[in-house]
């Protein structure tokens, strides 16, 4: 494939066959060229779109022999020819990836949803087998940071309101950026346990929950790493909790204390800024002002791993010891 003088190739994720219960893989459709031109879908059985895929998967040089009709083919995977074994007629094949829209997406990303458990007012909290890609995808975040933690649960966090909500508002930021796609992370947002109930079911509300400072604009605070969230949980306690939430962070730019909103990208204050960031070119804490941009997707409780509790308590331990010594070694010099 050529855009103009450039090559081009095409980028996709794996193949649905390879992984068929993952989410968001491609699913990769066969075609024929028939005489007027027109492209045919191979969908009967045993020469299906599926079937051709994991032949092509496990051996790409294979020659493919079938009967339709009265008529017996051949069907070259490496050429991408079909030939017919009686008049000897080739055909072009191709191999091409079922087209999804945007909105196609949005539905496949929350089709892993327990349908039985989306209540149309409030939300429902489902615990994630480890298990699971999901498990795995938040796991990963997690440890990239928290090594000295252990993961208790994970829970989804199902509500079809804030849901509805957060992918209206990722169209209407899609159409003001010029129809481009607009960037979204997986971030890290820890608060008080009494709020928890209130995020599950309102979104944040950093009047309320945000109470770890404003030094980047009067807005929710979300980080990078989980390591940044964890200490804004005070450690009072063994088990933690924090969210792993959805974020448009779209176009962002350097925040301050007094930015009630993100600023104006022209003097006609027309064009906004989506977020506001810690550092332009690297940033590690994201604030954001409309709460619709923001879905909070799971609830992570973890603890503290046995051996740096043990570790811990053994420090303590030390210094308990020494200052006993200490203290006799005084009373002993009558100091």
């Amino acid at each position: 494939m050529t855009c103009g003088l450039k090559n081009v190739r095409r980028l996709s994720s794996a193949s649905s066959v390879l992984q068929p219960t993952s989410i968001l893989t491609t699913e990769w459709l066969w075609y024929w060229e028939d005489e007027h031109r027109n492209w045919n879908q191979y969908d009967t059985p045993p020469n299906s779109s599926t079937e051709l895929e994991q032949k092509f998967l496990n051996n790409p040089q294979e020659v493919v022999e079938f009967t339709a009709g009265t008529q017996t083919y051949t069907l070259s995977l490496q050429d991408m020819i079909q030939t017919n074994m009686t008049h000897g007629t080739k055909r072009m094949v191709r191999r091409r990836p079922r087209f999804l829209s945007s909105a196609d997406v949005q539905v496949i990303r929350t089709s892993h949803w327990d349908k039985t458990q989306v209540p149309e007012t409030g939300y429902k909290k489902i615990l994630l087998q480890d298990s699971s890609e999901e498990y795995k995808v938040v796991e990963t975040l997690f440890r990239q940071s928290m090594t000295d933690f252990d993961i208790v649960k994970i829970e989804r966090i199902q509500n079809k309101s804030l849901w509805d909500q957060f992918q209206l508002q990722g169209e209407q930021m899609k159409t003001r950026n010029g129809g481009r796609s607009v960037a979204e992370k997986k971030l890290f947002h820890s608060t008080d346990s009494k709020y928890i109930e209130d995020i599950c079911y309102s979104n944040y509300d950093w009047r309320i929950c945000g109470t770890h400072g404003t030094a980047y604009g009067k807005g929710s605070y979300f980080a990078r790493d989980a390591s940044y969230s964890h200490k804004c949980t005070g450690n009072t306690s063994t088990a933690h909790s924090m969210f792993v939430s959805r974020v448009l962070v779209g176009h962002h730019t350097l925040g301050t204390a007094d930015y009630v909103r993100p600023p104006s990208k022209d003097v006609r204050d027309t064009l906004f800024y989506d977020s506001c960031v810690d550092n332009i070119r690297s940033p590690s804490i994201f604030v954001i002002f409309d709460q619709p941009q923001i879905y909070p997707e799971f609830l992570l409780l973890y603890r503290k791993k046995a051996l740096a509790l043990k570790k811990t308590d053994d420090w303590f331990g030390w210094q308990r010891l020494l200052a006993a010594c200490c203290c006799k070694s005084q009373q002993s010099s009558g100091t």
